[in-house]
């Protein structure tokens, strides 16, 4: 139950019927739903013990976050209150989806969620206009497509949620599937692209090229990387110039100097203040010539998080995603095994698209970090974490691909602890078809001193890449 509750969450984050359906307007449906996972995560078969909560690295990046979060906001009562469902969500979702099939209907739901969205925004192009007031909005930003909901109600947040769905839906639907599920992967991509296309949002172009073009990356040869990259610096550039606005994409143009305007306010409150002003307190003002004084959205999450929670917020918070990355690239499975590679890539995607999109737009404190965050986690805990009572057939349940070299789609749905209770036995007791590809699973187990030097030079970067920007942009 307490999984089923997670993927409603997720359902509900993204269509968000409570937006746009009058009947239900204003219910805290997601607050019931996490309420329903808590408990149907406490009334599970075995129950929950306090050591399960920290089972994996992303966990102890999660409560360390929680704690500094709290710490540096002050109000301690209220700020850990506030923070209740944003906790509640990553844990139970690393809790909750204990194997393949439950992460399977898990992003199963992420494309559902994404499919509708699709839907809806593409019905206001189509004269239908599903959500009232889309309309109405999208002709507030010059004919640029959005969706009045809560999370889509602007162009660029639609087109960054539209740049996420990209690579994940062509991977969880196209990729290596049967011709039918090909094909409706296929009529998907068409109607994302088309939604992403309509919102002109320069940023969501950037975010879908980028996410697609390390997802292609990834595993190919080097050669084949140096080349794809040279080809991306020149070609691919010239070819996103042709997009809607992309032509305005240079340093005069007035949107780029107010966002690194802002840049500059929220570099000099770190500095400043090094712990930050605290949990959603930052806030940028800039003067128009039209509209005077007005509040300007920070956009960007690291940035974001450096203003509100300082460098230590920033660096935990880099660390999040390090250790939920790291996760999904250094597994090692088996060649057969397409369900947990299929889980692997999707998560990855969508991890690595929100990487790329928090440069540009607000995400930080989002609930869909959480819980992908929480997947991540939970992939981990299905690869390193054995059964409490081990079955003598765990290593049965893991059975080598047929002699005659076809390839098997369906494994058991236990198949995750199968390769954590692998990783166990000595090489020379494993099969014979998986010698060759042992360890199997996922080797990193826990923090350890280089993943918080990684941790401390990708924080670096970030900062590294923030002020570069701020102090003069350069135009693509």
């Amino acid at each position: 139950m307490d999984y089923v509750f997670i993927c409603v969450s997720v359902l509900l984050w993204l269509i968000r019927p409570q937006d746009w359906i009058s009947v239900i307007s204003g219910m805290g449906l997601m607050t019931y739903a996490m309420f329903g996972s808590i408990v149907g995560l406490w009334l599970r078969e075995g129950g929950v013990k306090l050591r399960q909560f920290f089972l994996s690295p992303a966990d102890a990046f999660m409560a360390a976050y929680l704690v500094w979060i709290v710490w540096v906001t002050g109000d301690y009562l209220n700020t850990a209150k506030a923070l209740v469902p944003y906790a509640g969500f990553y844990f139970v979702t690393a809790l909750a989806l204990r194997d393949v099939r439950k992460m399977e209907w898990f992003f199963n739901c992420w494309a559902i969620g994404y499919g509708v969205v699709g839907l809806l925004a593409v019905s206001t192009l189509w004269g239908a206009e599903i959500v009232a007031g889309s309309q109405r909005i999208t002709d507030s930003f010059g004919g640029r497509l959005c969706l009045n909901t809560w999370i889509f109600n602007n162009p660029n947040a639609l087109g960054h949620g539209m740049a996420s769905a990209l690579t994940f839906l062509y991977l969880w639907l196209v990729w290596r599937r049967g011709a039918l599920l090909k094909l409706l992967g296929l009529c998907c991509l068409c109607l994302i692209l088309t939604v992403l296309y309509e919102t002109q949002s320069k940023g969501g172009y950037l975010a879908a090229a980028g996410a697609a073009f390390c997802m292609f990356l990834y595993g190919k040869r080097r050669a084949v990387q140096l080349f794809s990259i040279a080809a991306m610096a020149t070609v691919g550039l010239g070819a996103l110039r042709l997009l809607p606005r992309m032509d305005s994409l240079t340093a005069s143009e007035e949107g780029i100097l107010g966002r690194f305007a802002i840049w500059q306010m929220a570099y000099a409150t770190m500095e400043e203040t090094v712990t930050g002003q605290g949990w959603r307190k930052f806030e940028a003002w800039i003067m128009t010539p039209d509209s005077g004084l007005i509040r300007k959205a920070t956009h960007g999450s690291y940035v974001n998080v450096g203003a509100d929670l300082g460098y230590g917020g920033l660096l935990i918070f880099i660390g999040l995603l390090y250790a939920s990355l790291r996760t999904t690239i250094q597994v090692r499975l088996h060649e057969d095994d397409l369900r947990t590679e299929r889980i692997r890539r999707a998560l990855m995607a969508l991890m690595g698209a929100y990487a790329i999109s928090a440069w540009i737009v607000d995400r930080a404190y989002h609930m869909d970090i959480f819980m992908l965050a929480g997947a991540a986690a939970a992939f981990h805990r299905m690869l390193t974490v054995k059964k409490e009572k081990p079955d003598e057939s765990a290593t049965a349940d893991f059975r080598p691909p047929p002699v005659d070299g076809q390839r098997r789609e369906v494994i058991e749905e236990d198949i995750g602890l199968a390769y954590a209770e692998l990783q166990e036995l000595p090489p020379e007791e494993l099969p014979v078809e998986l010698r060759e590809s042992a360890p199997l699973g996922l080797p990193w187990r826990k923090i350890r001193v280089a993943d918080l030097v990684w941790i401390g030079l990708l924080c670096m970067l970030a900062i590294e890449i923030w002020t570069r920007f701020m102090r003069g942009y350069l135009p693509i």
